[in-house]
């Protein structure tokens, strides 16, 4: 079973670059206790300005999208439990956005 979770932070206070958009994706796997297939990718946007970054784990993924102009970072996560505060608290600590949106997108097999 597959758990599928969207969390958008916008008013972000933090202007991530490639550099720390890397570090979060690296460090958010040790904290979710999930180990990672592949070591995180980063691409800076060619038509719009921002940063996306993925991580492969174990058992599911991590998709980054971070605006900075707009203040605004988008994260996409298929995992195969719940998410957890903590994963959460990485987030916002990271991002620092003013206002946060949790989406459950649902189960799959």
């Amino acid at each position: 079973m597959m758990f599928r979770y969207s969390v958008d932070g916008l008013e972000c206070d933090n202007k991530l670059g490639c550099d720390s958009l890397y570090d979060y994706l690296d460090s958010l796997p040790s904290i979710m206790e999930i180990s990672k297939t592949l070591p995180p990718q980063i691409f800076e946007g060619k038509g719009t300005p921002g940063f996306s970054g993925f991580v492969v784990l174990d058992r599911g993924y991590i998709a980054v999208h971070a605006f900075p102009e707009k203040n605004a970072c988008y994260m996409e996560m298929s995992l195969d439990r719940m998410v957890d505060e903590k994963y959460l608290d990485h987030f916002t600590s990271t991002f620092k956005p003013k206002k946060v949106n949790v989406e459950n997108r649902g189960e799959s097999a």
